[in-house]
């Protein structure tokens, strides 16, 4: 028979109520706690009430943050703990976020979190973050394994054989930082304590052997052109080949850059001039007065300085040599003297304005050079109107 219509509303109510009551009961379990099924990085948090989950993941943090974590970089393998490559855990934000799952204003979101919690398991990442200075240095340190500087081809003279040759491109390698850092979050976020193999970049020369087949030719024309020679006034420095082939680079075609020309390198240009510019460069020197029979007179005649401009330099030599001109004149600027013999007269000085007179006879022999070594340096000395004199 039949079930009375009593009987299947009982069960209807039934079925309804033991639900209801269910995730009543599970709101009450994990009032208080970290909701049941919840993982922070693995570590089984729910159930447990927040000064002690928080103690459980503060310690575990602790001690992964203090293990020894192979680097395999190269073929070798160093070992850095995760504070020493700047890892820094934000346990606070940890907890919060696991202490807030399933604790939604909406009861029925916040009981949905929860069944999902019991049912399937929740697993929370770590905040992790990066000092600078102590991710900075680590990475700089593996670095110095990875990277490698490209090389360019370059011109080669042999000096035996009298030819001009060109030894190959090599290329370098670089460690991929942001790559590496990444590949660490992933790790530690799960506190995961597997080798890190930092990713290596390629990185291919600018110039081949190739670009410098197609420019031999006109290198080998310069080459042969030398000795060249740089002037300035009456020094002259020679330039061989040898010289001139270390010098030689490829660059873009002002015309078009996608074809390499012969050119200089100006870098180099620049340390050989650096080098040269202390036997060209001169500071001026004012002229010196005495005075005779209540006149001034210059008794020490001034003297031009002259300072060498780089840059310009740079251009003339390059124009220079690569157009095959033998000898090629260094620019440099002349600067003129404070008080130059030729403007004695334009300093208004008439007449003798004071004089002074001091006896250190009886001073000890000490007292006495130091006396004549300060007269030394003011006599004759020129202050002008308004100048400063210490």
């Amino acid at each position: 028979p039949f079930p009375s219509r009593k009987t299947m509303l009982i069960v209807a109510l039934s079925a309804i109520a033991a639900p209801a009551l269910f995730l009543a009961a599970l709101a009450a379990a994990n009032s208080g706690k970290i909701a049941y099924g919840v993982k922070v990085s693995g570590l089984r948090l729910g159930g447990l009430p927040l000064a002690q989950a928080e103690k459980i993941l503060r310690q575990n943090i602790q001690e992964f943050s203090q293990k020894e974590i192979a680097v395999v970089l190269n073929g070798q393998q160093l070992l850095y703990t995760p504070e020493a490559m700047g890892a820094a855990f934000n346990i606070n934000a940890a907890m919060q976020e696991a202490a807030n799952y399933g604790r939604q204003k909406n009861f029925f979101t916040a009981i949905a979190e929860q069944l999902t919690a019991l049912i399937s398991g929740k697993n929370l990442p770590l905040n992790l973050s990066f000092v600078p200075e102590k991710s900075q240095k680590f990475l700089d340190d593996i670095a110095r394994l990875a990277d490698q500087t490209a090389q360019n081809a370059d011109f080669v003279y042999d000096q035996q054989k009298d030819e001009l040759t060109i030894a190959p491109e090599k290329n370098g390698a670089a460690l991929n930082r942001q790559a590496t850092l990444k590949q660490i979050t992933n790790n530690f976020t799960r506190l995961d304590a597997s080798p890190i193999n930092p990713p290596i970049e390629n990185r291919a020369a600018k110039i081949t052997a190739q670009d410098l087949t197609n420019i031999k030719e006109k290198a080998l024309a310069i080459v042969e052109g030398a000795p060249y020679y740089l002037q300035a006034q009456n020094s002259r420095w020679p330039l061989d080949k040898q010289q001139i082939t270390a010098w030689i680079d490829a660059f873009p075609s002002k015309e078009n850059q996608t074809v390499l020309t012969v050119a200089l390198n100006q870098d180099k240009l620049k340390d050989f001039l650096l080098q040269l510019a202390p036997s060209i460069n001169q500071d001026p020197i004012s002229a010196q007065l005495t005075w005779e029979n209540g006149n001034v007179k210059a008794f020490s005649l001034s003297q031009d300085g002259r300072r060498l401009d780089i840059p310009a330099s740079i251009e003339k030599i390059n124009d220079g040599i690569v157009s095959n001109k033998k000898n090629i004149n260094l620019t440099y600027a002349i600067i003129k003297p404070e008080i130059s013999t030729e403007n004695l007269d334009m300093l208004g000085f008439t007449s003798l304005l004071g004089r002074g007179e001091s006896n250190f006879a009886g001073s000890p022999q000490n007292r006495k050079h130091n006396i004549a070594v300060g007269a030394a340096r003011f006599n004759g000395l020129i202050i002008e109107p308004g100048a400063e004199f210490s």
